[in-house]
């Protein structure tokens, strides 16, 4: 549970330094700490969406009646054809 807060104690560190000479460092320690955390939510966020995804693809493919390999084959032509759509 502690490295869930090291974020806030770098994030403090930069804010409470008095030195000039090492506050640059502290701001960078501090930026990188709280980049990696936003990193681990948004890995988090990713892996929840995928295990949703896992979950519910054969039930949804069921209700339309269509298979796994012709749903994956119009997902490819589909990007192939328009790339932007698949950025978003």
């Amino acid at each position: 549970m502690t490295s869930t807060y090291n974020w806030h104690e770098s994030y403090r560190a930069a804010l409470l330094e008095t030195e000039w000479t090492k506050m640059r460092q502290r701001i960078q320690v501090a930026e990188s700490t709280i980049n990696q955390r936003q990193e681990r939510e948004a890995i988090d966020a990713a892996i929840h969406d995928l295990k949703v995804l896992r979950k519910e693809t054969p039930e949804w493919l069921d209700r339309r009646g269509t298979t796994n390999s012709y749903w994956i084959d119009f997902l490819v032509k589909r990007s192939v054809a328009a790339p932007q759509l698949c950025l978003n």
